[in-house]
């Protein structure tokens, strides 16, 4: 599994880099719920409540 270029407000989650091929790059870690533009335009696109 490939996983690039996403929001976390959670610094700790991992695909265990490396296991079975996976590969996790690009993450950007959000703290005090200051989320880009980008990441709130997905969420709204999603339907996940935004504050």
């Amino acid at each position: 599994m490939t996983v690039t270029d996403n929001w976390t407000s959670n610094g700790s989650i991992s695909l265990s880099g490396g296991v079975r091929g996976n590969r996790v790059t690009g993450t950007v870690v959000v703290t005090d719920d200051n989320w880009p533009r980008g990441a709130r335009r997905v969420m709204k696109n999603a339907g996940v409540h935004v504050r």
